[in-house]
């Protein structure tokens, strides 16, 4: 998801623009790699497990039989910060856990590569198949962003300059090998991304219309990340936010974490 300025390279764009030539996919994404923290140091990070406080403000949908076991627990929990673990492995594992006060794990959602489950108050399901290609997606581009896209499956193009809530942004489409679009907004100075739009799958399981937005970047051991992230829906309704409170690289995570557990429920 996501700053070095590098002097050479800002007077290197500027000359760019002001000589009137275009700048292209190729070097809009030069531009991104470099003020996320530099392509080196991205790809010398081989797993990453940060922690955060996480806020829902919407419930989320659960079968009958968890509702009657902890959905009351849950819903108390709606619109309190709850810790949750992102743990990331190279070169596309990734798993989110939510915990309750008592810390345990009330929700997770878990990608090993190949295939996906996620749980909710210890009943657990298979990635639907929506779900299984936004994560796909995520999970590839999860550490170095758009560095080497084309092996990611991505497709990239440039739009034109949007405005939003008053900030022009360069625009940077990326369809996805499933031909999932989504649209993410630049800042034109610090060139990072404030901003990701397109449809999303929702809590319900549906892709909707939805933004995400990237705020409060700091520096955390050489690499550059958003310290506030939330969830909106297109109305602009905020789903969820999360803060970030601590990040380790290169821990060594087992790939056991990533195995999906027995099945409870379908």
């Amino acid at each position: 998801m996501k700053q070095v300025f590098v002097v050479v390279l800002g007077l290197c764009v500027g000359l760019l623009f002001s000589c009137g030539k275009q700048a292209t996919v190729d070097d809009v994404v030069q531009m991104i790699t470099q003020a996320s923290g530099g392509a080196e140091k991205l790809q010398s990070i081989n797993d990453q497990v940060s922690t955060w406080d996480f806020t829902m403000h919407m419930m989320p949908p659960m079968p009958e039989s968890a509702m009657a076991e902890g959905g009351e627990e849950m819903g108390e929990m709606t619109g309190h910060p709850m810790p949750m673990t992102i743990t990331y492995k190279r070169p596309n594992k990734i798993r989110f856990d939510t915990m309750g006060p008592d810390g345990s794990v009330v929700w997770s959602s878990c990608y090993d590569g190949a295939k996906g489950w996620e749980m909710a108050m210890g009943h657990q399901k298979e990635f639907s198949e929506a779900q299984l290609q936004e994560t796909e997606t995520m999970a590839a581009a999860w550490m170095d962003g758009f560095l080497n896209y084309q092996e990611k499956g991505l497709t990239l193009a440039l739009l034109p300059n949007e405005i939003v809530d008053g900030k022009k942004y360069m625009v940077l489409q990326s369809t996805d090998k499933h031909g999932n679009v989504q649209k993410y907004y630049i800042d034109e100075t610090t060139h990072l991304i404030e901003r990701q739009a397109g449809e999303m799958v929702s809590m319900e399981g549906n892709k909707e219309p939805m933004y995400m937005t990237f705020k409060d970047y700091k520096m955390v051991d050489g690499v550059i990340m958003s310290n506030h992230v939330a969830l909106y829906m297109d109305n602009g309704e905020m789903i969820w936010e999360a803060t970030l409170k601590d990040v380790k690289h290169n821990t060594g995570v087992d790939d056991a974490v990533f195995a999906m557990q027995s099945m409870t429920a379908k």
